[in-house]
């Protein structure tokens, strides 16, 4: 089982690795689809974004005793609905979201007094990382097309 500072140190790689990828794609290409079917970077880094803040509300709930949200990805209906409320927003918009997040996630991780439940840190790694290690070689090999 890892610590709070092993899974920290795990997300924080991969989120310099998912940085870098990211930064490859050309401005003029991040509203193209073709990383994933029908999505674009935009789009796959918005629904990134946005279970990134998921987790990071999970971790809260968790936090403060409240029910447990369910932890099941949503179905294709539901991403491709997330994805409609990522194309209402700039680039920009976008990528500021996901820094804002992923420190919520940290934030909500590291505020618990003591030990951290299990699950808390099960959703973080999740939510997160999970979600940089799936996506990252998807927006590479769009990237590499270039």
């Amino acid at each position: 089982m890892l610590d709070v500072q092993e899974v920290l140190g795990i997300e924080d790689a991969a989120w310099a690795e998912l940085g870098s990828t990211i930064g490859r794609v050309s401005a003029e290409r991040v509203e193209v689809e073709g990383v994933v079917p029908g999505w674009s970077t935009h789009d796959v880094v918005w629904h990134t974004a946005y279970w990134v803040g998921y987790g990071a509300d999970a971790i809260d709930s968790i936090r403060q005793g409240q029910p447990e949200p369910a932890d099941d990805d949503a179905t294709e209906t539901d991403n491709d609905a997330i994805a409609e409320i990522g194309r209402t927003m700039t680039w920009q918009e976008v990528l500021d979201r996901l820094d804002q997040h992923r420190a919520a996630a940290r934030a909500a991780l590291g505020a618990f007094d003591g030990v951290v439940p299990q699950r808390a840190i099960e959703f973080f790694a999740d939510y997160t990382t999970g979600h940089y290690v799936e996506h990252e070689p998807q927006i590479r090999a769009f990237a590499e097309a270039q």
